[in-house]
């Protein structure tokens, strides 16, 4: 089933206390992304918007959790995004 094209940004800004975290354009790819990020141990919450931040790593806590495990996450993500184009 193909789910459209999906855009995954992941957000680190300059500042460890402002907002960071993995945004996503496609709600057909939310529950994936949510379930990448529970399995990281991630903050994570589902939205019904558009253009939503699925997985959050605000703030310095946020930064300093989503570090332990950045390779993963990127990994998993290319992983996600890598087989929704040929499905």
């Amino acid at each position: 089933m193909n789910k459209g094209i999906c855009r995954v940004n992941v957000s680190l800004n300059k500042r460890p206390e402002d907002d960071h975290g993995v945004w996503v354009n496609n709600p057909g790819y939310y529950q994936r992304v949510y379930e990448t990020g529970k399995n990281l141990g991630l903050d994570i919450k589902l939205s019904d918007k558009p253009f939503a931040k699925i997985i959050r790593f605000n703030g310095i806590d946020g930064v300093k959790k989503v570090s332990a495990v950045i390779q993963d996450l990127i990994s998993e993500l290319r992983t996600l995004l890598s087989s929704s184009l040929h499905n």
